[in-house]
């Protein structure tokens, strides 16, 4: 993740001109000058987020949770003595894929080798599918332990698929390299397998300084009085908040594997366009109306007023280190509000404030931040957020002289948060969710990405909308009962005491009413007087955007149809609906309660309760119809 450095670049000229001026303002209390140390010195400490990620290793080591893998399909005549001269010449320039990491009496630092053996393995894979090869090339390389004492602290290898077709395969821990090194790696073994099949010189930028001067000016850049500004931002702006966790499938481990899985799903082209006109118009960025969006996707699945999203700056601030390979990034926390109501494009210009803030005081490590805000520490997850967000766009793959290369996704099983989402903007969005396998499941994974997609569609044109409104105009409602009606028309909708609406009467419904009535005096015109329509169907006819229901739809072994009716109701009025879990509640327990917002925030649920989407509620049809 290293999006918000890119957000800078894309702000409007104003906006980014006045956060350079806090920059410069703010300063560090040092000369910006990195020195370049001899040579000589082969040992540094680690910067911040080196040692937070060492720390990490130290909880639980021997897994590849933090190993980041590449898997290219090279297609052409691939000159493999000339890759493997290549990749030589990228491990001589870059000293961090030389380095590994050690503890000494005076705490762990990196040491620098002089030169070590650099090994491109050729496996015959002729034959083979390419799915098989890549699940081993995963199996063999990409889930393979890194320790961080024993360099290198990477594998590269080859797979053969056909006399034109091979695999290249580069996996390498996250202590040494972050997600921009991966363009600096590709660019450089571009120019130097090109320069080694006799096309040219390689031509590549110099490196001013080397990644453990950086480190050593990192840990000593910031004064007394910046360290002091810095400590005083984050402990206002995180402290306080409260923790909002995501509903598991499962109960937390008390000892996680870090078992993980990835779900991945679309945004549409008309949506993804939608986003890039809010974005013009509020004069931000597409990731922070992505990341606003995601703010509201956590606060309704998890009744939070404040929802903390874990993100990342690059760290290439400086200008030395634009062209280098290392461990630059810095975690950041992206705090959410919703206690004061905002409609979205409040909250996209809240999105916007946060993210500017964060760069203006980006210096402090991710570590340090935790130290100072002091949040209530589990060994079991991540400190202040369990969910990451980031937005990047189309990446087309690197090239090599006389060759077609095509990135391949591969998941190496392991998960760093409860959640990672990643978004892949271009004329659509692909979304990528890594997730806790020991938590979720894939479709509870899948419907947030839905849910997530809706929420975009919603609010990217209907941004004036108090976003404690689910369904704004031309809402995910209309479009599910559409959908709903385009596939089965005849199917009954809602049934109550006396009448019953197929979707095809349902939309025609909703189509003739009028919007400033609401759904629920729309649908109750249709079904008659609420005397006519039963105690529960009355009940959910009367709530209003922000109150909250809570129903068992699986008593007595089947939903009831009525119960049933009403959540399709609750969530057309724009309420929240919770289920309550029939196997904690209690025989004695009622099916059917109701939370009024006017109530105030002191009524709770006194039994289990979950959120439930309107996606979820359909999968209940076949059981009422």
């Amino acid at each position: 993740m290293t999006q918000l450095t890119e957000e800078l670049a894309a702000l409007p000229p104003s906006r980014r001109a006045a956060l350079l001026a806090r920059l410069r303002a703010g300063g560090s209390g040092h000369d910006t000058d990195i020195p370049r140390t001899d040579a000589s010195q082969v040992e540094a400490p680690l910067t911040a987020a080196q040692r937070s990620l060492w720390f990490v290793e130290q909880l639980n080591p021997g897994t590849p949770t933090y190993n980041l893998p590449q898997y290219l399909r090279l297609r052409g005549p691939l000159d493999v003595e000339a890759l493997r001269r290549a990749l030589v010449r990228v491990v001589e320039r870059h000293e961090a894929l030389r380095s590994l990491l050690l503890e000494r009496d005076s705490g762990p630092v990196q040491l620098v080798l002089p030169q070590i053996l650099v090994e491109l393995p050729v496996h015959d894979a002729a034959g083979r599918s390419t799915s098989d090869v890549l699940s081993e090339a995963d199996r063999v390389y990409g889930r393979t332990v890194l320790p961080l004492d024993r360099a290198p602290l990477w594998r590269a290898a080859l797979y053969r698929l056909a006399p034109d077709e091979h695999l290249f395969v580069f996996v390498v821990h996250h202590a040494i390299f972050d997600g921009l090194s991966f363009g600096v790696f590709d660019r450089d073994l571009a120019a130097f397998y090109a320069e080694e099949c006799g096309r040219g010189p390689a031509n590549l930028p110099s490196l001013p300084v080397r990644y453990s001067d950086y480190a050593r000016w990192h840990v000593g850049r910031l004064s007394d009085e910046r360290l002091r500004v810095l400590q005083d931002f984050w402990r206002t702006e995180l402290g306080g908040a409260e923790t909002a966790e995501l509903p598991t499938d499962r109960p937390r481990p008390a000892k996680p594997t870090a078992a993980g899985a990835v779900a991945v799903g679309r945004i549409p082209a008309d949506v993804c366009a939608a986003v890039r006109e809010l974005s013009r118009q509020r004069r931000t960025t597409v990731f922070v109306v992505c990341l606003a969006a995601f703010w509201v996707l956590l606060h309704r699945r998890t009744g939070g007023q404040d929802v903390i999203v874990g993100s990342s700056t690059a760290g290439r601030n400086h200008a030395a280190v634009a062209n280098s390979i290392g461990y630059f990034v810095n975690v950041v926390a992206l705090r959410g509000r919703f206690a004061d109501r905002p409609t979205f494009a409040e909250l996209v210009d809240q999105a916007t404030r946060c993210i500017t803030e964060t760069l203006a005081h980006g210096d402090l490590g991710f570590e340090e931040v935790v130290r100072v805000v002091a949040p209530d520490r589990d060994s079991g997850r991540s400190p202040l957020f369990q969910v990451s967000f980031a937005v990047g766009g189309d990446q087309a793959g690197p090239p090599l002289a006389g060759l077609q290369v095509e990135p391949l996704q591969m998941h190496h099983g392991t998960a760093r948060f409860d959640m990672a989402w990643g978004v892949t903007f271009g004329e659509h969005a692909d979304v990528g969710v890594e997730y806790s396998t020991e938590l979720f499941d894939l479709e509870h994974v899948e419907g947030l990405i839905e849910e997530y997609a809706e929420i975009l569609r919603a609010f990217a044109r209907s941004p004036e909308v108090p976003v404690s409104s689910p369904h704004p105009e031309d809402s995910s409602i209309d479009q599910s009962v559409r959908e709903a009606c385009r596939r089965h028309p005849d199917a009954v909708a809602i049934r109550c005491r006396d009448g019953e609406l197929t979707y095809e009467g349902l939309l025609d419904c909703l189509e003739a009413g009028s919007a400033a009535d609401g759904w629920p005096t729309i649908v109750r015109q249709c079904l008659g007087s609420a005397g006519d329509v039963g105690e529960v169907i009355a009940e959910a006819l009367s709530l209003r955007p922000g109150d909250e229901l809570a129903v068992d739809l699986l008593d007595h072994a089947e939903p009831g149809p009525e119960r049933l009716a009403a959540v399709r109701l609750a969530l057309l009025a724009g309420a929240t609906v919770r289920l309550l879990d029939g196997a904690e509640r209690g025989s004695a327990a009622p099916v059917f309660l109701i939370r009024r917002a006017a109530a105030g925030p002191t009524e709770t649920w006194t039994i289990p309760a979950r959120p439930v989407t309107v996606r979820e509620v359909a999968a209940y049809d076949t059981c009422v119809e």
